[in-house]
Order: structure tokens, then sequence, then C-alpha cells
């Protein structure tokens, strides 16, 4: 199974259509806010029916009705997916991986930062695919991400946007 993610995209998708080749064919699309309302419009690019994303709202998502996170399971792979603002993770990752082990999920996909993360902490990981629409530091180009599930074990990569 191979999932794109997408965060902060705040209304701008034109990268996607520039990383599209790199990402393959997805079966998932998994937007972890800010502008959670590109979700359809980036699953249509990729080729996937609306009933195949998932989004959560951002600090940025007016008004936030949709759910701030979702627990999500994949071929057994639990995940949280969470834009991150509710935990802080522009000061530290430390609340959003607690709410992962609280959830005992494998990764906790989220986004906030701008800021392209994957790390493995404790059995838990934390993965942000960076923001295909304003990258925070100046040096990283544009990002999204893929995970991939293969016999029930999790890989995750940050596309670039070359």
């Amino acid at each position: 199974m191979r999932i794109a993610v997408v965060s902060d995209t705040h209304g701008h998708l034109e990268n996607l259509s520039r990383v599209r080749e790199q990402l393959g064919k997805v079966d998932w699309l998994l937007h972890a806010g800010d502008h959670f309302r590109d979700a359809p419009a980036a699953a249509e690019m990729l080729g996937l029916p609306p009933e195949r994303v998932v989004a959560v709202v951002g600090n940025c998502d007016y008004p936030m009705t949709q759910p701030a996170e979702h627990v999500l399971d994949f071929d057994g792979v639990r995940m949280l997916l969470t834009h991150g603002h509710l935990y802080g993770v522009k000061r530290s990752p430390e609340r959003i991986w607690l709410r992962g082990r609280e959830l005992g999920v494998a990764a906790v996909v989220f986004g906030h930062t701008h800021i392209a993360v994957c790390d493995q902490d404790a059995g838990v990981l934390l993965f942000n695919p960076g923001s295909l629409s304003a990258p925070r530091r100046r040096s990283t180009p544009p990002s999204c991400g893929l995970l991939e599930i293969i016999e029930g074990r999790l890989t995750a990569r940050h596309i670039w946007v070359g």
C-alpha cells in the first residue's frame, strides 16, 4: 500500500503536479491540514476517488468543523493524522510523540511547521511531509511524503520538488 502525504498546501497545489511522477501510483492521500479543503483537488490530481482521502483541519482552516485528528489503520499499521498545532510542534515534538504513544500508533503524521521530519523514537515514527507551498527553511525545497506498507512494515520518505 502506498500513501501520499501532504500538508500546509495553503491553496497552492501546483507543486503536486511537479512531483506526481515521483510519487507513482498511490492508494490513499492524507492531508495534514492548513487548507484541508485542497484535499479533494489533490486526490483528483493523483487519480484517487474521494473515499480514498483523509484530511484534518489545521490552525488556518476556518471554520474548524472537521476533525483535528484521525486514528487510521492501514493493513494493521495504526497511524495518527493531525496538524500538530494543538500539540505545540513548533516548540517541541514531545507532546505529539506522547499522544502517539498514548494511542499505541506506529506513526504520527503531522504538519504545521512547514519542515520535513522523519524520525523514529521508541517505536513511534514522527512524519511531517513538509509543505508543498511554502517550506520554512529557504535551503529546503517544497515537499510531500510517501508512506509505504509492505507486509505490515511501514517505510517513509520525502518527495522533494525539483
